[in-house]
């Protein structure tokens, strides 16, 4: 204790008889400053936070004899750059605005708490260089074309006063592919068929003499993207069309099946659709068949989806109208017109499926080719109409041959495989009559299956009219 420690063991006589402290040691024990230690308890010798960065001396404590800085604090706002701090006030530690990519230095600011910078006096300039804040930047478009904004060509697109300009960007009317600044495009840029050569809306289709003209001079498939809005006013006698509408003129060049559908995907209003043999603008219409697809759960309101199809002489003139549930339904839709032979596999009558309520499909089996399957289900197969029908969605296929509409000895079957009869899934034959069911329950999503409605000469007539009801 005589050299200064607080234990007073250690101390020695060495050899020399004189006394020797190099036994003693420093008791960490809060009590005083030995030798050897840099600090104990509350005695901290000349030791400050400032001997660790920190312009405020206090905080500075004591552990193990060893001085702890974790209580010192870094004082923001002081000029001074401290332990912990990236920056503070107007010392920035030497980092500028280019840091952070801009072309400028100028504008870098400490943020808040002296933890981090700030970069919002920042500014780019529109130099060619692609900086922060910048759109785009001279010939530096940052990775935009025209296909960004809805066009189908990419190029066009340029960079004014750094932001993008569309100017350049120009549609192509005829490509099928709705672009800015076109009302419709319809595959084609000719006019007369409901969507002009400007890819504008014509306005025909209002009445029975402007009906637009769907000609088809041969089998194929024809698309119109068109409005109601502004559209003609007629009535059906089996659908409730009260909104404005759309009239089309088909003229079959051929015999066949005519079978229009309206997109569910392009049609924006809840639509109806329906078929006549002859037009009148001021009575009801004598349509033989009317869709208008619904939710049978009545949760939502089902837009597109309406199916129709009927049997055409060559020459026959028929007329589609595209209509309103209600008189404020009204809108843009897309009408696909197909005319099939209908009697082979090669040129089935196309059906796609969305989910609702049950379509009606009107027909004849009468002098069809057709011979090239037959149902397996009993019975001789006759002449036959065949359909490729197409679920939008997976889910199930109910096919029943309506007796109401059918007027002969039917047979109705399913197959997975056009043509081959050992795919075939399923088949009905109601002895000498009709009233055929089929049930599929596992139908996958934009699997065709092919359903062939023909007759048989056991028991009854083996052609004529039918009424194929399909329920999604």
């Amino acid at each position: 204790m005589d050299y200064g420690y607080s234990n007073p063991a250690g101390l020695i006589c060495g050899v020399d008889c004189s006394l020797k402290a190099g036994g003693c040691h420093a008791t960490c024990d809060g009590s005083k400053l030995e030798s050897g230690e840099t600090c104990d308890g509350s005695h901290l010798g000349n030791n400050s936070c400032q001997d660790f960065g920190f312009a405020n001396p206090a905080g500075l404590t004591c552990v193990g004899c060893q001085p702890d800085p974790s209580g010192c604090m870094a004082a923001c706002g002081n000029n001074v750059l401290e332990v912990g701090e990236v920056c503070d006030g107007a010392n920035l530690g030497g980092k500028t605005c280019q840091d952070y990519g801009y072309s400028a230095a100028a504008g870098l600011a400490c943020a808040a708490g002296c933890a981090s910078y700030s970069t919002a006096g920042c500014a780019p300039t529109c130099n060619g260089v692609l900086e922060p804040g910048e759109k785009c930047d001279g010939a530096n478009l940052g990775g935009k074309t025209c296909q960004d904004y809805g066009y189908a060509n990419a190029a066009g697109l340029s960079c004014l006063a750094c932001d993008w300009s569309t100017s350049g960007c120009a549609a192509v009317c005829g490509n099928n592919v709705v672009e800015p600044g076109e009302q419709c495009d319809d595959g084609n840029a000719a006019n007369g068929d409901g969507c002009g050569g400007a890819c504008q809306f014509e306005a025909g289709g209002t009445t029975c003499a402007s009906a637009i003209p769907v000609n088809m001079a041969t089998w194929g498939t024809k698309t119109f993207n068109h409005t109601t809005v502004g559209g003609g006013q007629h009535t059906s006698s089996k659908c409730t069309s009260a909104g404005p509408d759309r009239v089309f003129k088909v003229t079959a060049g051929v015999k066949g099946f005519v079978t229009a559908s309206l997109v569910r995907s392009q049609t924006s209003y809840n639509s109806e659709l329906y078929a006549s043999a002859t037009c009148v603008d001021v009575s009801a219409n004598s349509d033989p068949v009317c869709a208008d697809s619904k939710d049978p759960m009545n949760q939502v309101v089902l837009k597109g989806g309406e199916v129709v199809s009927f049997r055409v002489a060559a020459g026959q003139v028929s007329y589609l109208f595209v209509d309103g549930y209600t008189n404020a339904e009204a809108g843009t839709f897309q009408l696909v017109v197909n005319l099939a032979k209908g009697d082979t596999c090669a040129d089935p009558i196309p059906i796609t499926i969305e989910p609702g309520t049950p379509m009606t499909l009107l027909g004849s089996n009468e002098s069809l080719s057709g011979l090239e399957e037959g149902p397996l289900c009993g019975g001789l197969a006759w002449s036959k109409a065949l359909y490729k029908m197409t679920r939008a969605t997976d889910g199930s296929l109910g096919l029943f041959l309506d007796p109401a509409g059918t007027n002969y000895n039917s047979v109705l079957y399913a197959d997975s495989v056009c043509g081959a009869n050992a795919t075939e899934l399923a088949c009905s034959n109601v002895p000498g009559a009709s009233g055929e069911v089929i049930s599929l329950a596992n139908v996958f999503a934009n699997t065709p299956i092919s359903v062939g409605v023909g007759g048989s000469t056991v028991g009854g007539i083996p052609s004529g009219n039918y009424s194929l009801v399909v329920s999604p």
